[in-house]
C-alpha cells in the first residue's frame, strides 16, 4: 500500500492589475470605472475586465489627491507643488480647462 498525500487546490481569482501612487487616491467614478492617481498621472481601470481604459497626463509634478463633482463628469486634481486642474470627462482627450 503507498503513501498518498494530500493538497489543498489552488484556484486564481483573478488580478487587479491596479499600479498607484502609496501615497495616491482612488476614487470609484462606476460601477465598472476607477480613477487612480499615479505618480504624475491619474489612470482609469475597467474593473470588470481589468484594464486600463484611459489615462490624464496633466504635469510632471506628482498627483496628490483627485476627487470628483457630484454627477462625476468634472474632475479636479490636485498635484504636490499646490497646482490644481479641472477635467471635463465629457471633453475629448480629458483636457484640462481650468489651472489654479
Amino acid at each position: 500500500m503507498g503513501l498518498t498525500k494530500q493538497y489543498l487546490r489552488y484556484a486564481h481569482d483573478g488580478t487587479c492589475n491596479v499600479v498607484a501612487s502609496s501615497s495616491g487616491t482612488v476614487a470609484a467614478i462606476t460601477d465598472n470605472i476607477c480613477a487612480v492617481s499615479a505618480c504624475e498621472n491619474v489612470h482609469f481601470y475597467n474593473m470588470k475586465i481589468g484594464e486600463k481604459v484611459d489615462e490624464i497626463r496633466g504635469s510632471n509634478k506628482c498627483v496628490s489627491t483627485i476627487k470628483f463633482s457630484g454627477n462625476r463628469r468634472f474632475l479636479a486634481v490636485g498635484y504636490v507643488d499646490g497646482t490644481t486642474r479641472l477635467y471635463d470627462r465629457k471633453s475629448d482627450g480629458l483636457k484640462s480647462f481650468i489651472v489654479m
